[in-house]
């Protein structure tokens, strides 16, 4: 299909003719952009003068033009590459052909675009946020005013669903996207509110970084869906010699389709709903402010939690967990007043430098003295003592009980060590399940989420049923 709108769809083939170089050679090229890979063909004759820079090396950053239209393309790694001479005199000719693998694409409707930090903002369209949204009363309240006729277009109030202002400056909204149709042919009449999350960056950014915003945002929504989703559209906001323009963020979503879909979410928002037949806890917007202010090594738990998840080997997603939850729950304990310690090491390093006549040897020991005075609590203790901030109504209902643990952190060593050893198929998924479910808790207490509110959603996680009596 070839791009005759200003939109880029996440699930339709696109092919397009393009053109690159610099210095005056231009290029022509085929870019082809689908749900499963996105490849760049180039082509073209080389003679003296004109030649097509870094043949046979990878490439971070690379712009394509088409009539109004720019293609800003990221990650391309070499994947074939052929050349060979047409002529030698009066000169040399040659012609060549180069392929990339593309990582993923933002594209412009001009063909005057410099990419400098200009883009503002990512809005990204969804049936899956529809459903985490849910039946609400300022839906129904949308439906009632447009059958009186009076006007909604111009009321942004009405029209917010959920708005956060950030601690970092940023901005989160959740809003319903008003369209109107009209179809004598079709017999057909009404409005259209989709509705579409955007985040307003607390400063403009330039393409590159596009992509680990959009990831930023699908973790946390992935974290409280509790699975992969279907993501149809990502807009980009841009100004553009003082006019506000939308350009698009393309790139292959096969890998993160959804494997199974259980048909409702893990912790929907719950916020003004018109029906509350579940009586769950609400997604407070503390929980996405705190999300957001993280620094990058807690919101790595989460992007690394979502990519075990999506593993298929039961063994690497139990060591996967695992690592995340020890990280969460590691505590220290001295088995010693370190300050006293510290004291006596200071005091006795004269007499042990003498009695031993190894200076470097006693230094090294001392060193590792405070560090293993730290090492009171391991893991097994670390997890136990977690497992204890969890209610009893809902741990009782588990058939891993805290006695447990032992035997689950002998499975990580094992694993971990590639012992010889053997575990029914059954147990390791139970003792995989078990780990993801404390790892589930403990990261929304990371959120600030209550361990109450957490527990009275923890049964709707997929796969629960496992460790349960």
């Amino acid at each position: 299909m070839d791009i005759n709108e200003d939109t880029l769809d996440l699930y339709k083939n696109y092919e397009v003719n393009v053109t690159l170089g610099e210095n005056g050679n231009r290029f022509a090229g085929t870019l082809t952009l689908t749900p499963k890979a996105i490849t760049l063909k180039v082509m073209g004759e080389t003679r003296e003068g004109r030649s097509y820079p870094d043949f046979w090396n990878d490439v971070d950053k690379l712009i394509c033009n088409d009539i109004n239209k720019t293609f800003i393309l990221h990650n391309l790694r070499a994947t074939r590459g052929v050349s060979r001479a047409i002529d030698s005199y009066p000169e040399n000719i040659g012609y060549f052909e180069r392929e990339y693998s593309v990582d993923f694409v933002v594209f412009v409707p001009t063909d005057h675009f410099y990419d400098e930090k200009c883009f503002n903002l990512i809005d990204i369209k969804s049936k899956s946020i529809s459903r985490w949204i849910g039946t609400t009363k300022k839906q129904q309240k949308i439906i009632d005013i447009y059958g009186k006729r009076e006007s909604i277009f111009e009321s942004g109030e009405l029209l917010n669903q959920l708005s956060l202002l950030i601690d970092d400056g940023s901005y989160l909204s959740i809003s319903y996207n008003l369209s109107t149709h009209f179809s004598s042919p079709e017999f057909s009449a009404g409005l259209s509110f989709p509705p579409s999350l955007t985040l307003y960056f607390n400063k403009t950014i330039n393409s590159s970084n596009i992509k680990s915003k959009y990831d930023e945002i699908y973790t946390l929504l992935a974290f409280f869906i509790s699975n992969d989703f279907e993501v149809e559209r990502i807009t980009l906001g841009y100004d553009f010699y003082g006019r506000k323009c939308e350009g698009m963020l393309y790139f292959p979503v096969q890998n993160t389709l959804p494997k199974h879909d259980q048909g409702y979410d893990f912790f929907p928002l719950g916020v003004d709903l018109a029906f509350d037949s579940l009586c769950l806890p609400e997604v407070s917007t503390n929980y996405l402010n705190n999300y957001f202010c993280m620094d990058n090594k807690h919101k790595g738990h989460f992007h690394k939690f979502l990519k075990y998840r999506r593993l298929q080997n039961p063994e690497e997603q139990f060591l996967g967990f695992f690592r995340i939850l020890e990280s969460l729950c590691y505590k220290t304990k001295n088995h010693l007043d370190s300050e006293l310690l510290s004291d006596v090491i200071q005091r006795s390093k004269p007499y042990l430098k003498k009695k031993f006549k190894d200076t470097k040897g006693v230094n090294s020991f001392l060193r590792g003295l405070p560090r293993y005075n730290q090492s009171k609590y391991n893991t097994e203790k670390c997890l136990q003592d977690f497992y204890t901030q969890i209610p009893t109504d809902t741990s009782d209902e588990w058939s891993v009980s805290k006695n447990d643990i032992a035997s689950v952190c002998r499975l990580r060593n094992d694993l971990t060590h590639a012992n010889d050893f053997y575990i029914e198929e059954h147990d390791l998924y139970k003792k995989t399940k078990f780990i993801e479910v404390l790892l589930v808790i403990a990261m929304g207490m990371k959120l600030d989420i209550p361990v109450t509110d957490l527990c009275s959603v923890i049964h709707r996680l997929p796969g629960y049923h496992i460790i349960t009596k």
